[in-house]
Parts: C-alpha cells; structure tokens; sequence
C-alpha cells in the first residue's frame, strides 16, 4: 500500500526528528482513536466522515509492535500508559502529556502541526543540502571567483 509506506516515512521523518537513537526494529503504525469504535461515540458524524478522520496522519503515531498488541484498539485513556512506556520519543510524548480525551477535533489539529512540523523539517534539510544559512545575514556573498564559475556553467546550459 504506496499510501501506508508514504505514512510510515514522514512518521519516521518526525519520530527522527525528536530523537537520537534509532527506532525499535519492529514498530507499526499505531491509531491513537481505534480503528473500531463504537458509533454512539460520535453521533452527529457519518460513519465514513470517522473512517475518513481515523486515517489522517494526525490520528497516528510509530509504536512498538509488542506495546500495541497491549494496547489494542482501547480508548485514548486506556492507551495513554502504553504510549507513556515507548522508547520513541513523540510516542512517549503522547502518553505523558495532559490531553485527556482523543477526538476527531484533535485528529484535525494534530494534522495541522504534523503538516506544519514536516514543512519545516523538508525546509530545513532543503537549506542545508544546499547549504543555506538559516538566517539571511549569516549569507555570505559569492566571491568573484564563485561568479565567474556560475558564468561559465551558465554558457555551457548547466544551470
């Protein structure tokens, strides 16, 4: 499935993105609101409008695959303090935090900065591959030496 592994990577993206050491060998992709829910849960939504939401990369997060066999499709209340014993950090971030309850409100802003935080990580390694300063006063000025090259690239149709 291209869309799973698309989400397995930016998870991945993030979980690096908050930790040094590298993630457990056997994690999966986790669904902070279950995949199976009751339906008097939220009743002023269609079915298909929480299958849709569950999906969004807001509702998860990398797990270890023994802690969500654990964890199974209980609510968020439930789930907390297996999210609270992972050795990934954004995960264990989740467990120890103060959310108390996990709606499909939460869904939607957890997307918003998920969109947000790997804008700004793509943005960053950008810079870096291309060896941009963060701050544009750091910028140092091609030297006439660096112009001339750009020139001669140009003609030859390089750049």
């Amino acid at each position: 499935n291209p869309n799973r592994n698309a989400v397995r990577m930016l998870l991945k993206t993030l979980a690096y993105e908050q930790q040094d050491e590298l993630l457990p060998g056997k994690w999966e992709i986790e669904h902070i609101f279950p995949q199976k829910w009751q339906t008097n849960y939220f009743p002023d939504e269609s079915d298909a409008t929480v299958k849709e939401k569950i999906e969004h990369i807001g509702n998860k997060l990398p797990f270890e695959k023994k802690l969500n066999i654990v964890a199974g499709n209980g609510y968020f209340g439930k789930k907390k303090k297996e999210y609270e014993a992972s050795k990934i950090t954004i995960t264990k971030a989740m467990g120890t935090s103060d959310v108390a309850d996990w709606n499909m409100d939460s869904i939607m802003k957890r997307d918003i900065r998920i969109s947000d935080e790997i804008i700004k990580t793509l943005n960053r390694w950008n810079n870096e591959y291309l060896n941009i300063p963060v701050k544009e006063s750091e910028a140092e000025a091609p030297s006439e030496e660096d112009l001339a090259r750009i020139e001669e690239f140009k003609k030859k149709g390089w750049i």
